[in-house]
């Protein structure tokens, strides 16, 4: 197996563990919700990097970027998994949760099929960068990044923790700051000159408001 298979598996396997192991020490149950799309979210992050995103070997193997990004995730499944299964916790009503567990599940599946969508543009043109189109990318340059934060906003609904709506803002800090990079370049590269066509008038991560 190959590092850049071997990396996203090693963190996958140590967020599991982390939160199941938060649970066992507490002698709590798993909270089945929170524990199915903490895992489901980070099963998908892995598989997006085995199977899905075509990188360079050295964006791949860089030991450094995975350990910045997976201890950011596992600092996080700690400390939400922690303040879940603590007596203080307080589950919200039922139809909470189920609204939240919808949101984070439409941002889920959005958010893979962009990154397809993604993938096929890179695939279809030899690597070579083109105006990405269709679905949401009609409206913002980066709608990955949009269903990431519509993923997180319905793990907070469901679960109301404050560690949970730190990963969210967090997670807007992120996106903004390289969306915001991800959108001038495309505005620099497809400028409309010497033949090249001139990027649309769309917002950066949020379709009509920013």
């Amino acid at each position: 197996m190959t590092k850049e298979k071997i990396l996203p598996t090693i963190g996958f396997i140590v967020a599991a563990y982390i939160w199941t192991n938060v649970a066992y020490r507490k002698g709590k149950i798993l909270e089945i919700e929170y524990f199915s799309m903490w895992i489901g979210y980070m099963l998908k992050r892995s598989i997006d990097a085995l199977f899905i995103h075509i990188r360079s070997n050295q964006q791949d193997t860089n030991l450094f970027m995975f350990f910045m990004e997976w201890t950011y995730l596992w600092s996080f499944s700690s400390n939400i998994s922690n303040e879940i299964y603590t007596p203080e916790f307080i589950r919200p009503d039922n139809w909470i949760i189920i609204l939240g567990i919808l949101i984070f599940s439409v941002g889920l599946i959005c958010n893979t099929y962009v990154h397809l969508q993604l993938r096929s543009f890179k695939k279809a043109n030899n690597g070579v960068k083109l105006i990405p189109t269709g679905f949401l990318f009609e409206y913002v340059s980066c709608p990955h990044y949009f269903f990431e934060l519509l993923t997180w906003l319905g793990f907070y609904i469901a679960s109301q923790t404050m560690y949970s709506l730190m990963f969210l803002m967090t997670a807007l800090l992120i996106t903004t700051t390289w969306g915001k990079s991800k959108h001038m370049n495309y505005i620099k590269q497809f400028n409309g000159e010497k033949d090249k066509p001139k990027y649309p008038n769309r917002k950066i991560i949020i379709p009509f408001i920013y």
